[in-house]
Parts: C-alpha cells; sequence; structure tokens
C-alpha cells in the first residue's frame, strides 16, 4: 500500500495519462496526492564567466509563471485540494528531493519511447527510476 504518491507533470496534454494513473492508485490505496513541476534553467553563461545579469530575476519570473500554471492546472483537474511542489534546477534531482522532502512512497512520471542517437543518451524517467528512494511507476506517453 501506498501512502503518499507524487506526479511529476510537464503540463502536455500526454501527461494527462500520468496524472489519471496518479490519482487512480492513489484513490485506490487511499493515499496522499501531491503534484509536482519543475522548471529547469541553466543560470551559468556558456563562457563560463559567472551569472548572467539578471539571472535571479528571470529565474523568479520562470517560477512565477510555473507556480501560476500549476495553481491553474491543479484547478482544471478538480486538484486544488492536492499539494502541489514546484521545484526549478535539474529535473531529476528536484523530483528525487520533492520525494524525499515530503516522505512519497511511489513516482508518478511520464515515459516517452526513445529513438536513434537517443537510445544511447539517458532520459529523466531512468535517471529518476534509478535514483529514487522509492517505488516509481512510468506512465508510457506515446501511442
Amino acid at each position: 500500500m501506498y501512502s503518499h504518491v507524487l506526479a511529476a507533470i510537464d503540463f502536455s496534454s500526454p501527461c494527462e495519462r500520468v496524472i489519471q494513473r496518479a490519482l487512480s492508485l492513489s484513490k485506490t490505496t487511499n493515499a496522499k496526492l501531491s503534484v509536482a513541476h519543475v522548471v529547469e534553467y541553466a543560470p551559468i553563461d556558456p563562457i563560463g564567466e559567472g551569472l548572467l545579469p539578471g539571472t535571479l530575476e528571470i529565474t523568479d519570473e520562470l517560477r512565477s509563471r510555473a507556480e501560476q500554471k500549476l495553481t491553474k492546472w491543479c484547478a482544471d483537474h478538480q486538484l486544488d485540494e492536492c499539494p502541489q511542489l514546484l521545484g526549478s534546477g535539474s529535473i531529476k534531482g528536484e523530483i528525487i528531493r520533492l520525494a524525499n522532502e515530503h516522505n512519497c512512497d511511489l513516482i508518478v512520471i511520464g515515459s516517452h519511447e526513445r529513438h536513434g542517437l537517443s537510445l544511447l543518451f539517458g532520459s529523466t524517467e531512468d535517471s529518476v527510476r534509478h535514483a529514487a528512494p522509492c517505488d516509481v511507476l512510468a506512465v508510457r506517453l506515446d501511442d
């Protein structure tokens, strides 16, 4: 039995499958459901000279927009009562951090089929699966 399910979403239409599966599992096991989104950004300039001017303002703006979008997304899906968790930085690292911080025992994340060169590189789903402190359910998003 699970007690706390973390659904990692990216606001894409295929992530509807992620939230449906997470909601179904949380209801079946009477578990708490939290919805998480991660704002990925790179605050260091490509030359390596340090932080770009205005990086903090850009980061704050990205987080603010993502927070508004997460609130609206949850409201649109009748998930207003669910804790809404927002991370920023590495998607894998933030999902793992949020799962640890909130004592989640299941992470539900989307999984895309990979082809060609992408097979040589790890996906976010693979990285989370290998580093997670709990079970991970990868929901297939490709038809």
